[in-house]
């Protein structure tokens, strides 16, 4: 009886070797048949897990600021609930705190990116999420495309224009 490896045409060509061993004690009719395949495995899917958090610390470089995050956290420790555990009730009135006061502004590494058009982004960023939902919602994502492209090329015309007069 002859026995094959069935394999997709695609991967044809990942077979290195391929052998029959008809003394093997198998107990069968058949015989034992051995192939040797290799092939790269793909990248692994990442997950949806939420980034962590990012803080802007700059700001407990000013004094008022600090003095305000402090006193926030202070006022959190007092009023929180007291059926949690210590190292809980601190986590949540650092992270609540932090979450008011010291939020993370969108910063870029370009110098010349504004504020109207960071919002552009944020606002093209949620539409992106549902694109795939209609065709209006399809158009309207490519038209913040646009508005961000016209606003960011604007963006550095001025900060260009700007560094020229210091120079």
């Amino acid at each position: 009886m002859i026995d094959y490896v069935l394999v997709d045409s695609s991967f044809k060509e990942h077979i290195n070797k391929c052998r029959s061993f008809p003394r093997a004690d198998v107990r069968s009719d058949h015989q034992l048949v051995f192939c040797n395949i290799q092939m790269a495995l793909g990248h692994a899917m990442k997950s949806n897990c939420m980034k962590p958090k990012r803080y802007n610390l700059e700001k407990l470089k000013d004094p008022m600021e600090q003095k305000t995050y402090e006193e926030e956290v202070t006022r959190r420790l007092l009023t929180e609930n007291q059926n949690v555990q210590a190292h809980q009730k601190i986590r949540l009135a650092v992270c609540g705190a932090a979450d008011d006061l010291l939020s993370n502004n969108i910063t870029t590494k370009k110098p010349w990116i504004g504020a109207d058009t960071m919002k552009l982004v944020e606002e093209r960023g949620k539409v992106k999420r549902l694109k795939h939902q209609s065709p209006e919602k399809e158009e309207l994502y490519r038209d913040l495309c646009r508005k961000v492209k016209k606003s960011a090329r604007r963006d550095k015309r001025r900060w260009l224009e700007d560094s020229g007069r210091v120079l």
